[in-house]
């Protein structure tokens, strides 16, 4: 029972942290996660122990090896794709370390320790360096652009972004209509200090451009 609580109260960490961040999978959720990892590993145990069974011995490691990729589904189901842009990779891959400090919380012993510290990292992995990442790290933010223009003025669009530290990281292109005309579908990644505004204004000074429009920021 000591393990279990144990286990309950370090995925509970997680948990929470991942619940204030609104993410699919949150405290509820990464406590279940942990204790069921720890109860799989108690049986485990119970079963290959022959005293505890009162029959042969069994490899322990054969019902918790099942749990590392079990827990694969469910982390699954926190993965959504808006767009271009896949969000619930972090969250998935706290449940699946979750799942592994409630095996290690249902060994007892030194892997209690073990078990807290890796929760500590993984609590320090998702709050601290999340908040290097966003000081130091120049995010850019993702943004979906349809435009309409000549044919021959679409090979000019790839050397307006750069000279403007947008990278393009995908385009699409129609084909062009009776009079050279075509329709351009494009993720852009820009940076932050570069406004939307004034990259429209630009691009409807381009000979020949007749539509721009944006579908918003997708995110980073």
């Amino acid at each position: 029972m000591l393990k279990l609580t144990l286990a309950c109260l370090l995925g509970g960490m997680v948990g929470w942290q991942r619940e204030a961040q609104e993410r699919p999978a949150g405290f509820r959720t990464h406590i279940l996660v942990c204790a069921g990892a720890c109860l799989v590993m108690l049986v485990s145990i119970g079963v290959g122990s022959p005293a505890l069974t009162g029959g042969p011995r069994y490899d322990p490691g054969r019902i918790a090896a099942q749990v590392v990729s079990g827990i694969g589904f469910l982390g699954a189901g926190t993965i959504l794709r808006q767009g271009n842009i896949v969000r619930g990779l972090t969250t998935a891959a706290s449940l699946w370390t979750v799942a592994a400090i409630g095996l290690a919380a249902g060994l007892g012993g030194a892997y209690l320790l073990l078990a807290t510290f890796a929760t500590v990292l993984v609590l320090a992995t998702l709050t601290l360096f999340g908040l290097v990442e966003r000081r130091l790290i120049a995010r850019r933010s993702l943004n979906e652009l349809r435009i309409t223009l000549p044919q021959e003025s679409a090979h000019s669009l790839v050397r307006f972004f750069a000279d403007r530290g947008a990278r393009i990281r995908r385009i699409e292109r129609t084909p062009p209509n009776p009079e050279g005309v075509q329709r351009l579908h494009l993720i852009l990644s820009i940076p932050p200090q570069v406004p939307l505004a004034d990259v429209t204004h630009d691009l409807l000074a381009i000979p020949g451009v007749r539509e721009v429009e944006w579908d918003g920021m997708l995110g980073s």
